[in-house]
């Protein structure tokens, strides 16, 4: 499974009624009455908290939000939530069940005709050959709008007209290509039948998949494994091209720019250049964005969590646009200015001996105390790590540090003709008891990409010497 990105929720103004505050218009229907509850939060070492929930027939109203009535509950108009996942009758847990339980094609496709959500990629393969992909959930059939900005409750053009059916969901089946594969990356084009969504995650990630699947020569489990591993980012290949026509007027800069482009563009931890690229980046985005979304201060201590996708980014650079000048200074920057500033920074600021790994850890917080300031050092555990939040090993950071927070917490590789070769790799251990020699144990093993067998038959474990617990209810 990966995440589509799916629009499948419209923010919807309410209109209420003239004279009244809990009834609200509809088209060609009388005014509605707004469904109404009382509900009470128990705050620990506080007083209860009282709120009053409202609702109408497309959702919860997120106007009565503490601290969003002011601005936005105004004029006799309310703002609902109307989205798949708050519809009644959700069966998307008896759709998984079903899919645990599905041996071919047309099993796969009938359990996940009742998931409601969220919209995700489903890839599937059989033993028998067949593989396949189906992006699965109810995506809304909408009347004439995209979603994209909020609808009016009382117009009939801003009601969903049901929900696309199976049969029209994207989907592949035994593809000339010989291969299935996602990496959130889009998954139809602008003019697929049904509206998916308007905006998708960057396809850096999907490109280089597509490029390794299409060049593999044969496909061995070590194959798949070293796929997974992979880190080259081709947003860094592409925004270092971009300047292959350039010097820039800088003694910094200039040898910043020399390092970059003799670097292999593979985001390696024990390596410089990583890192001195993840700066050249980082800085080049709050210069080129930073006084647009006015979301960052004058004071550097002071950034606030913001990261715009890396194909902004590299859009603005290859078009010269006007927003690379900084409307904070008097001077008007070129996109060069503001590259030349960047490279200067980045090379500034890393050494000659700093390496990507050093700050750009993969950090493993336990879900509970993970979030206590000294059991979290016993509990939690961190490693150098490759890869990036462009490269098929992902390890994504956020809030301006290079910390990896999200990543694979699970690989593996099955072989269909022979499942007793597969192999799996959980990135920490498989204990959950810190003192445990089995709760960190795959660490290290997770970083270098290796796998352990899968023994599933019960003939294979008992020859592992596995154990059967069995637990019987009193």
């Amino acid at each position: 499974m990966t995440t589509t990105g799916a629009d499948t929720q419209d923010l919807v103004i309410e209109r209420l009624t003239e004279g009244s505050q809990d009834t609200v218009d509809r088209p060609l229907d009388p005014p509605e009455p707004l469904e109404s509850q009382t509900e009470t939060i128990r705050v620990r070492w506080g007083s209860d908290e009282t709120i009053t929930v409202r609702r109408s027939r497309n959702g919860p109203v997120l106007s009565d939000l503490p601290g969003l009535a002011p601005g936005v509950a105004k004029d006799r108009h309310l703002i609902a939530l109307k989205a798949t996942f708050l519809l009644p009758g959700d069966r998307s847990a008896d759709a998984l069940m079903g899919l645990n339980a599905a041996t071919d094609w047309g099993g796969f496709t009938a359990a996940l005709s009742q998931l409601s959500a969220p919209m995700q990629n489903f890839i599937m393969a059989s033993e028998s050959g067949t593989i396949g992909m189906l992006s699965a959930a109810k995506i809304p059939l909408r009347r004439d709008h995209d979603g994209w900005l909020p609808s009016s409750g009382w117009l009939r053009e801003g009601e969903w007209a049901g929900f696309a059916p199976t049969a029209i969901l994207p989907q592949w089946r035994d593809p000339k290509q010989a291969y299935v594969a996602n990496a959130n990356n889009a998954i139809v084009a602008p003019d697929y039948p049904v509206m998916v969504a308007l905006n998708w995650e960057d396809s850096f990630r999907g490109d280089r998949l597509a490029e390794r699947l299409d060049t593999a020569q044969q496909r061995r489990i070590e194959d798949e494994a070293a796929l997974q591993m992979d880190t080259l980012s081709l947003f860094a290949v592409d925004l270092v091209k971009s300047l292959d026509d350039w010097e820039p007027a800088d003694n910094d800069a200039v040898q910043a720019l020399q390092d970059l482009r003799g670097w292999d563009k593979h985001m390696r931890g024990s390596a410089r250049a990583p890192l001195l690229f993840a700066r050249f980046a980082q800085n080049l985005t709050e210069a080129l964005l930073a006084d647009d979304l006015a979301l960052l201060s004058s004071d550097d201590s002071s950034r606030r969590p913001w990261r715009p996708r890396s194909s902004v980014v590299l859009g603005l650079v290859k078009t010269d646009s006007p927003l690379c000048d900084d409307a904070r200074t008097t001077p008007v920057e070129t996109c060069r200015d503001q590259v030349t500033l960047a490279l200067r920074q980045a090379g500034r600021a890393t050494g000659s001996g700093e390496t990507w790994g050093a700050v750009h850890l993969a950090r493993h917080d336990h879900p509970v105390f993970g979030r206590i300031p000294l059991l979290s050092r016993l509990f939690g555990r961190a490693m150098p790590s490759d890869g990036g939040n462009d490269t098929l090993l992902r390890m994504a950071s956020r809030d301006g540090s290079f910390t990896g927070v999200h990543g694979a917490g699970f690989r593996a590789v099955y072989d269909l003709a022979d499942l007793e070769r597969s192999g799996f790799m959980i990135s920490t251990g498989q204990s959950g008891h810190v003192f445990s020699p089995y709760y960190s144990s795959f660490l290290e093993r997770a970083r270098d990409g290796k796998l352990r067998p899968i023994a599933g038959t019960p003939a294979v474990l008992a020859r592992n010497g596995a154990a059967l617990l069995t637990l019987t209810p009193p």
